[in-house]
């Protein structure tokens, strides 16, 4: 909340014209935006497209046992649709034609990274040079609290721009290998909602 989001479970999906990208993950949402306002029996659905412009669906859940007979159901269409050898998706009579994944760690969005790493001059320094060798940009960084005479960890967040995914865990990965990390990182991802 300290920088303006709130936490959403999403299921996003994007068409990058030769590939779809497919990605299921809690990430986090401006506090003013209307999906992160979202809560309670409530769900819905943001959908963006030439004609329509966005456009925001939202309703009551379903509830486990018509959500559970939906998800069954979408499993036997997929298995009818291969059986039957059909390119795709083959559903109620309409044919999705096949498309490629574009794969995670090729999606680009923005993040925010949380480091628990040892109070020692430098170590900020280390942070942002190793997320710059990877091509990573820093939007905001905030060191939370300050360690004790005991060795007693602080956090480093840092807020990204649009960078891409290999190149963020890549970084993460180097800075992981170094003395000054007390913790794993934390990522989540940044959707504007």
């Amino acid at each position: 909340s300290r920088f303006g989001y709130v936490i959403k479970h999403l299921a996003l999906g994007r068409d990058h014209g030769d590939t779809i990208e497919l990605r299921v993950h809690p990430a986090l949402l401006p506090r003013d935006s209307t999906l992160a306002n979202v809560g309670g029996v409530l769900n819905a659905i943001a959908v963006e497209g030439r004609a329509v412009g966005p456009c925001l669906l939202s309703g009551r859940g379903a509830g486990d046992m018509p959500t559970a007979v939906s998800i069954v159901g979408d499993i036997l269409d997929v298995a009818r649709a291969k059986l039957n050898g059909t390119a795709g998706l083959m559903t109620r009579g309409i044919q999705l034609a096949a498309r490629e994944l574009r794969p995670m760690e090729e999606v680009s969005t923005r993040y925010y990274l949380r480091f628990q790493v040892k109070d020692r001059p430098g170590v900020l320094g280390r942070i942002a040079s190793g997320l710059g060798a990877r091509g990573v940009s820093i939007e905001q960084m905030v060191q939370e609290g300050r360690g004790d005479e005991d060795g007693s960890p602080v956090q480093v967040v840092i807020l990204t721009h649009t960078a891409r995914e290999r190149d963020v865990q890549l970084a993460i990965a180097d800075v992981a290998k170094q003395d000054f990390v007390a913790k794993p990182t934390r990522l989540l991802r940044i959707e504007q909602g």
